[in-house]
This record gives C-alpha cells, sequence and structure tokens, in this order.
C-alpha cells in the first residue's frame, strides 16, 4: 500500500506530464491558428513532362527536336496524354510565431473548368518571419480536354501551364485551400480558397 508521501510524489508526477502535454498542445494548437496569417503565392512550375519529354522552354510545336516530336507522336498513338508537373507555392510567414499547416486541397482549372482536384496531407511547419516553398507535383490527363487531342493541342497546354509558372497570360489557373488540425480536438478547420498568382496573398 502507498503511503501518503509516496502518492503525494505520484500525483505530482502525474499533473507535471499533463501540465507539459498541455502546454506543448496549446503551443502546437497556436501554430495551426497562426498559419491563417500566412501569405501565399505562386513561385513557379517546373518539369512539365509528357511522354517522357520535358516540354518546359517549348512554346510551340517547332521548337521541338525531331527526337522528342517522334516521341510524342508515339505517346499520341498510345492514347497517352498524362502531364504531370510541379508547381512551387511560396508560403510567407511574418508573425513572430511559428506557422503550422495540418495541409491544403487544391484545384487545377483550365478556361475557368475544373481539371484536376486533391489534396496535399503532408504537413508543413513555417518559421517565424521566414518563407518555406512548397512543391505540390500534379498529373493531369488530359485526354478528354480537347475533341481531337493533337500535338499542337498539347504543347499549346503545356505552353500554358509555363505561362501561369511565370506570371504571364494563361488559360491555366490553381487555387489551393489550406487546413489546420487541432492538436486537443483532432479536428480540421479548412480556411477559403486563395486563387494562386505571383502576388503574396
Amino acid at each position: 500500500m502507498l503511503n501518503i508521501n509516496t502518492m503525494k510524489k505520484y500525483f505530482k508526477h502525474i499533473l507535471f506530464v499533463v501540465l507539459v502535454v498541455t502546454l506543448a498542445s496549446c503551443a502546437t494548437l497556436q501554430e495551426a491558428l497562426n498559419m491563417a496569417n500566412c501569405k501565399y503565392k505562386l513561385d513557379n512550375i517546373t518539369n512539365i513532362i509528357w511522354g517522357n519529354v520535358n516540354l518546359s522552354k517549348i512554346k510551340k510545336v517547332s521548337d521541338l527536336s525531331v527526337a522528342d516530336a517522334a516521341k510524342l507522336a508515339k505517346a499520341i498513338i498510345n492514347k497517352d496524354y498524362n502531364i504531370q508537373f510541379t508547381t512551387n507555392i511560396l508560403a510567407q510567414n511574418s508573425t513572430a510565431m511559428a506557422a503550422a499547416l495540418s495541409g491544403f486541397d487544391y484545384i487545377l482549372q483550365l478556361n475557368g473548368n475544373d481539371i484536376a482536384s486533391g489534396e496535399h496531407n503532408k504537413a508543413i511547419s513555417i518559421p517565424a518571419n521566414s518563407s518555406k516553398s512548397i512543391p505540390l507535383t500534379l498529373k493531369v490527363d488530359a485526354k478528354n480536354l480537347f475533341s481531337k487531342g493533337t500535338l499542337e493541342d498539347m504543347v499549346d497546354l503545356a505552353k500554358n501551364i509555363s505561362n501561369y509558372g511565370e506570371g504571364n497570360a494563361s488559360n491555366v489557373g490553381l487555387k489551393i485551400r489550406p487546413w489546420i488540425t487541432n492538436a486537443v480536438t483532432g479536428g480540421s478547420t479548412k480556411l477559403t480558397y486563395i486563387n494562386l498568382n505571383k502576388t503574396l496573398q
């Protein structure tokens, strides 16, 4: 049987552990809530790949080498219209406290229509008074975006993606909706969608 002194020590230990956990949870919660104070913008778009060809610098069909044009012609024959690219999103935390983001939903649009959506569910931590680039790899099956799906169509899509990444006129757009997780309750809160461009918002 425990004596009074032992019980006192035992309860003090429990109270200490509870206090530490509570403080840690509060700090994590504050960092999560602070994510709402962060700003985001489109940094750039890299590695636009279709048919094992990098189209990042291609603006028209005549820019393709003979070998790359042959690869893309083969992709069309095989009805392979899967295009992939990496969007780099810059998150800026201008506050004196770290910010923690649980993830975000995203929607990719072409001519105002949604063509791909999903979620980035990796936790992100941004230190106080700093910025962090968040890479988001997107894969789009473009076979239903065009009536014919010609080489010109796909190169034009790649050009629009590239132009969007450079902040130039484009038919492509991306919006994200950050979400945060309450470390105490485990519930998620989703913020409003942000249309990404080259301006922090």
